[in-house]
């Protein structure tokens, strides 16, 4: 049976997954000058970091890890995640839950009667605002899940479905907030306690690994036209063209039907109407003595711009110089916010000074900076989500063109699962 020449649009890592295990010849086409997408990861000045947020590899799926692991063969390291909440101006352990310990004794009686005893008051939920309370209770939610949730989505928790959050925010027990509140630990989303990493080169590495895989990669060739003659495909650039068999998407969504003629309107203004977030990393070098341990910290209040600071020499050794400290700032944005706007040297001097301000960092140099931009970051999951994504990808699917991935089927999935459906997919198409 004669092969299928198969163009995947986009490097990410669903593509490189993809393109790793098919047995078709499949030629990846990359519009920038490498292949990583979201898990591409910056070196500079001796400082290692991954610039569409931090990421780290965990997951509930032991065959997918174990795939993962293999690939990066001894470059791997395996830490345990220490995460914090800055509440109050002290850090409570993560999730909130987990640390009600450290409250006071009338915030801790507040938290367990609101969750145990007042449940069966509160009404079915209507969104994910109501989803909150209706699990949490309001205390909960008020302090901590609310707030923070609506930094991160850049929207109004009562504007969100919540179709999503299984298995994406746990619900603890009646039993484990107790044995919180009185001092026995506990720990929550427990798949993700201990991550691997590699020991050199940050996320980027297990791209790369992939990349070895792959049959071919077509980099710096940004797609202006696709369109199809007869039962061959041809996507163009300003240049030159690949005629292939089948095209497998991991583009976003709204890119790709603008590179294809006589899309329907409502098409089009489905795709208009999904909403996503974009997201500003600032990174901040310091030369210190100082130690932090923490993998990341949350921060729900709204004096801070930035959701989470995180800190890759914790992830590896091998991601700062010796005697310093790296620290990554997310903050989530959407054009028109006031936020998106603000240039690089107002998020770098707000960054410095919130978290200077919290004593964390102390006798400390700033010795590097940086601001980068994801424009298609977070998915968001608004009431008609799922009528304007099945709007979208009908159509797609009509023309024979196949979704993968986050941004191509518009859902907020983590490294792991990219993984694995790059992989079914392949399968499919082996036959």
């Amino acid at each position: 049976m004669k092969k299928k020449i198969i163009a995947v649009l986009g490097g990410g890592i669903s593509g490189l997954a993809f393109s790793a295990n098919s047995k078709n010849q499949t030629i990846i086409i990359e519009k920038e000058t490498k292949c990583g997408g979201h898990c591409q990861t910056k070196i500079e000045k001796k400082f290692t970091y991954d610039i569409g947020g931090p990421h780290i590899l965990f997951s509930k799926n032991k065959k997918i890890l174990r795939y993962m692991v293999k690939l990066l063969k001894n470059n791997i390291s395996i830490g345990k995640r220490d995460n914090k909440i800055f509440y109050k101006g002290k850090l409570l352990k993560y999730p909130f839950e987990n640390g009600i310990n450290d409250l006071l004794p009338n915030e801790k009686f507040d938290c367990l009667n609101d969750f145990i005893f007042n449940k069966n008051k509160r009404n079915k939920p209507k969104n994910f605002k109501d989803w909150l309370y209706y699990n949490f209770g309001n205390f909960l939610t008020n302090e901590y899940l609310l707030p923070y949730n609506e930094k991160i989505w850049n929207t109004k928790a009562d504007k969100m479905d919540f179709d999503w959050v299984d298995g994406r925010v746990p619900i603890s027990s009646n039993q484990e907030l107790i044995k919180t509140a009185v001092g026995i630990p506990t720990e929550g989303y427990t798949h993700q306690l201990y991550f691997y990493y590699p020991k050199k080169g940050g996320y980027e590495e297990f791209c790369k690994a992939l990349e070895k895989k792959c049959k071919k990669i077509k980099t710096n060739f940004a797609i202006k036209k696709i369109h199809k003659d007869k039962k061959k495909w041809i996507i163009e650039n300003n240049n030159e063209k690949i005629i292939c068999d089948e095209i497998v998407s991991t583009i976003p969504i709204k890119d790709l039907l603008n590179y294809l003629a006589k899309v329907p309107e409502k098409v089009l203004t489905a795709s208009k109407n999904l909403k996503s977030n974009s997201l500003i990393q600032i990174s901040l070098g310091f030369k210190t003595n100082t130690k932090i341990p923490y993998t990341a910290i949350y921060f729900p209040n709204k004096d801070y711009l930035f959701h989470r600071a995180s800190f890759p020499h914790n992830f590896s050794k091998n991601c700062v110089p010796k005697n310093h400290i790296l620290v990554n700032f997310e903050i989530t944005v959407n054009k028109g916010d006031g936020i998106y706007e603000k240039n690089d040297k107002f998020l770098i001097n707000h960054c410095y000074k919130k978290i200077t301000e919290t004593n964390l960092i102390k006798n400390a140099k700033l010795k590097y900076t940086n601001v980068e931009r994801t424009e298609y970051a977070y998915v968001v999951r608004d009431f008609k989500h799922k009528k304007n994504l099945n709007t979208c990808l009908n159509f797609l699917n009509k023309k024979g063109i196949h979704s993968l991935g986050r941004n191509a089927q518009f859902l907020y999935i983590n490294s792991d699962e990219a993984v694995r459906r790059g992989i079914e997919m392949a399968k499919k198409f082996n036959g």
